[in-house]
């Protein structure tokens, strides 16, 4: 067959695939043959009339046997009133914009590519949307024709996912990918793909989108055998400047569409908007508005940082508070005024620009306030609800619920305003949020984000490795600090210093390298000991903060055929977690034989943690001081070993503390056991202690929350700024601890002193620890969901604190002041006891438990049969005698006769509720 035979085949095959024209270069790739030869053979064929061409940029070819598509024949714009038009009487600043994208849209083909340039809230997704409506309007685009948003920096450090997002990718692409799937691109067929923060894109997808835009084909991950082929107009935007964008960017993406920040824009406009985003929120709720002249100047003369995003967000918020006032006093009308403005809205009445013609209408009939009205102009009741918005209609009903418990007005306000902070704090509808770049920068000069990516990147190319958006935020804050450390002269000590320059020696180098960077772009000395917490951020991703710190090795050595693995089979299955170690001996075996097999068991597993060893005889103790002159570590023994030693072992090793804390918190074990061999003997002794202590009020530690980073310094202040400006607490109540995580002491045993001054909500750390308290990383806190978790913890504190008042407003019981003073104190003795520690939420139902329990006594009410089928535990042997015994010293002269279903009932419901966590991890 000759070549120009093959051309005319591959012209049709192509065309039913695309169902549109075919280019020259489309044809000369599936042939794979060169361009120019194919050009000379469509046109000869274009002589001949065996096809037909439309003369567009690039020039596409036609099968004579098909029509021209409607979609190909390039649309004339219509007359009729458009999005667009509407949008431009609004905006007429935008007048240039606007023209350049219709024309871009209009463009012959699939129409031209652009970029859209512009600060964060400019309005660029809702002008990419406007483009596509105008595509519509006009008659270049179907009806149906898809509008796909995709946001790149959610990806940005994880390239492999993020092209999967745009190309799609093959089956066995990578692990994980178990099917086809197709990408955004091929989904945007016929339409619009509309990429945010596409800077962002990593060098790889942007290879692969040029080659797209070049060519109109693509591949998805891990597809080998065919080009995918479609039709879609690339949209692009970015907050980076024209002069930072890489050429091929601006190449590729040819027109380049400028929007203004809000403060460019003019000040009638300004005001436009203000009437758009307010009549909209009139219209929703169903009530009128009235916002005084002092009001309106503000919000059109404050510094509105985030620009059209964050202006309608403070409307929504003011209006949002205005709601919940109207409600508590039961008044028809919304008002706003300045002094109902934050302060930095209220600072816009000092700008000194105020817009002498705009405001001399209002001066001439000496109006007050400005007046927005419900779309059907009527003035609805007070009592009525809205019917659209979510956030007005769960106002409403939290109204009602506060209304049924005749809560005050002052109450009402009080309670819906926290309800409103978590709202927004939820929807993300503020003007601060900590999700990503942008709203990082509210914490975080924009300078220092910069360096940072530039410092990131260049780890990227000297390493292979993406730093996690976990990393990105932690050392933006660190960096951040480190200028303000270095403006005082105030050097940091890391105790680990050497060891972490040992044992990463070549990220050692990079690190430096980074210091270099940021020493020449900020103009600052960095001192050598920054290398180390560099380091640490580097290699975050790839290693477990608690191999950081002193660990400790558990072994159980014991007699008797499978015994030492029993203990631990038991121990290791109620943590969730495989610590300890089990080495059976056999009763005949001599002490240096089975000293021998230990030695070999740590030389060929590598062990070189310090060891806790649990033996069963006394003279397998002097292993330990063996172990430590064959071996570079530390050793302790402990004879006597049971389930109980095995377990409090494994969980204080779990969680990082040092040998000598494992050591010392599992010889209490011994205590513990021998104070209960003997009841009758522990009540004659401790019954008198507890009855005076039980008649004494209780008095509730202070509240802290624990910040624990590399320095102890700058992170725990950003968590103190994030969690006062953020969350509903009593900043008095509430004090922000700060502990350094290199610190020589560990820091477990920090946190132990601290529980002897505080009670402690939560920790908040820069780097994965485990502890007994609520643990957050920095990183969830700098998202909305972390934040609310952390307010869920602050708020079940002061539920459990104020049980009393939840009592006495139901029951009439004037005994609760004593009786909570045992149960509290009964909590905190459980508590020290269990493995790992009750919740506040467990307490404050367990509490009610017991409570329970005495209201049914007092009213002489059977108590259940405990059935010991119905719940079973393996340390039941060991702590369930220790709870019944406490529950009698505290509760004898409360409950009068206590019988053993009574106790059982109260012993295993503490139980249960701590083992349940340690079987669900």
């Amino acid at each position: 067959m000759q070549r120009i035979e093959k051309v005319l085949e591959a012209l049709g095959m192509l065309y039913e695939e695309k169902k549109q024209g075919v280019t020259a270069e489309e044809i000369a790739y599936r042939l794979k043959s060169d361009r120019s030869n194919i050009s000379r053979d469509l046109n000869q064929l274009h002589k001949e009339k065996r096809c037909y061409k439309e003369k567009t940029r690039p020039v596409r070819f036609f099968p004579c046997a098909r029509k021209l598509p409607q979609k190909q024949i390039a649309p004339k714009e219509t007359e009729k009133n458009v999005d667009m038009d509407n949008f431009l009487k609004k905006n007429p600043s935008l007048f240039h914009q606007i023209e350049q994208g219709k024309a871009a849209i209009l463009y012959p083909g699939d129409g031209m590519h652009m970029l859209l340039l512009g600060e964060t809230g400019v309005g660029k997704s809702l002008f990419a949307d406007l483009l596509h409506k105008y595509g519509i309007q006009s008659g270049k685009l179907a009806d149906a024709s898809p509008f796909i948003q995709f946001n790149c920096a959610d990806y940005a450090h994880n390239p492999q996912l993020l092209m999967s997002q745009l190309f799609g990718h093959a089956k066995g692409a990578y692990t994980g990918a178990e099917t086809n799937k197709t990408g955004l691109l091929e989904k945007a067929d016929g339409g619009i793909l509309f990429l945010d923060e596409i800077h962002r894109l990593p060098i790889e997808g942007q290879e692969m989108l040029f080659t797209f835009i070049d060519r109109g084909v693509f591949r998805p991950l891990g597809e080998t055998e065919r080009d995918h082929h479609a039709h879609v107009l690339i949209i692009g935007a970015t907050t980076e400047k024209k002069d930072a964008l890489l050429k091929t960017f601006i190449r590729r993406l040819p027109i380049i569409i400028d929007l203004p920040s809000l403060r460019e824009r003019t000040l009638e406009e300004r005001h436009q908007l203000f009437d758009e985003f307010v009549q909209q929120e009139v219209d929703q709720l169903g009530r009128p508005m009235y916002f005084s002249r002092n009001a309106l100047k503000a919000f059109l003369h404050y510094k509105c940082e985030l620009n059209i995003g964050q202006f309608k967000a403070d409307i929504r918020i003011a209006f949002a508070k205005s709601y919940a006032r109207a409600l508590a006093d039961k008044e028809a009308y919304l008002k706003v005024s300045s002094k109902d403005l934050p302060d930095y809205i209220r600072a816009g009445l000092l700008n000194n620009s105020d817009h002498r013609q705009m405001w001399s209408k209002y001066d001439e009939t000496n109006q007050q306030a400005i007046q927005y009205l419900p779309g059907d102009a009527t003035v609805p009741e007070a009592e009525s609800a809205p019917s659209e918005s979510t956030i007005y209609r769960e106002m409403n009903t939290r109204y009602r619920e506060l209304e049924k418990k005749k809560a005050s007005s002052e109450e009402i306000q009080k309670a819906m305003e926290h309800d409103l902070k978590t709202y927004f704090k939820l929807t993300g509808e503020k003007e601060q949020l900590f999700s990503n770049k942008e709203n990082l920068i509210a914490l975080v000069p924009d300078n220092i984000i910069k360096e940072l990516e530039k410092i990131l990147r260049h780890v990227t190319i000297k390493t292979g490795k993406v730093m996690s958006d976990k990393v990105f935020q932690m050392m933006a804050i660190h960096i951040y600090n480190l200028v303000k450390r270095s403006q005082q002269d105030h050097v940091l000590k890391n105790d680990m210093h050497e060891a972490i320059i040992e044992k990463y020696p070549e990220m050692y180098g990079v690190a430096k390298e980074c210091m270099t960077i940021l020493e020449a772009d900020l103009g600052i000395r960095i001192p050598e000991e920054e290398a180390s917490y560099f380091i640490m951020f580097l290699t975050h991703d790839e290693m477990d903060a608690v191999e950081r710190l002193a660990k400790v090795q558990v072994i159980v050595i014991a007699h008797g055929s499978g015994i030492a693995s029993a203990l631990c089979d038991t121990a290791n299955q109620l943590l969730n977690h495989d610590g300890a170690i089990g080495i059976n001996a056999r009763l005949d075996e001599e002490p240096q034989q089975v000293f021998e097999r230990l030695v070999r068991y740590i030389k060929n597993h590598q062990i070189t943690d310090d060891i806790l060893l649990l033996v069963d005889m006394g003279s397998l103790t002097t292993f330990a001081g063996e172990l430590e002159t064959l071996f570079p570590l530390k050793a302790e023994s402990i004879p006597l070993v049971s389930t109980m030693h095995v377990l409090e072992a494994s969980r204080k090793a779990m969680i990082g503390c040092s040998l000598q804390e494992v050591y010392v918190e599992t010889l209490k074990v011994n205590d513990y056991m021998s104070i209960y061999q003997d009841r009758k003997a522990l009540e004659q002794v401790q019954k008198p202690k507890m009855r005076m202590q039980a008649t004494d009020s209780f008095h509730f530690r202070p509240l802290a929350i624990i910040s624990i980073c590399l320095t102890g310094e700058g992170t725990a202040v950003t968590i103190r700024d994030i969690i006062r400006k953020e969350l509903f607490i009593d900043e008095k109540a509430i004090t922000i601890v700060p502990i350094n995580l290199v610190g020589k002491e560990s820091i477990y045993a920090r946190l132990q002193e601290l529980t002897k001054e505080y009670e402690i909500i939560c920790v908040i750390s820069t780097f994965a620890i485990k502890t007994d308290y609520p643990t957050f990383e920095l990183y969830t806190v700098m998202n909305r969901a972390g934040l609310q978790r952390i307010q869920d913890c602050i708020d079940e504190i002061y539920t459990y604190r104020s049980i009393k008042e939840t009592i006495l407003k139901y029951y009439d019981m004037p005994e609760i002041e004593v009786l909570l003073s045992s149960i509290y104190r009964f909590n905190d003795e459980v508590n020290e006891m269990m493995s790992p520690s009750l919740f506040v939420s467990d307490k404050i139902g367990l509490s009610f438990h017991i409570i329970g329990m005495l209201r049914k006594i007092k009213r002489k009410e059977q108590i259940p049969r405990f059935e010991k089928g119905m719940v079973s535990f393996p340390q039941d042997k060991y702590i369930v005698p220790k709870i019944k015994h406490l529950f009698l010293d505290y509760f004898r002269d409360h409950l009068g006769t206590i019988n053993e279903d009574m106790l059982n009932h109260v012993a295993y419901a503490y139980l249960a509720r701590s083992v349940s966590y340690t079987a669900n991890g």
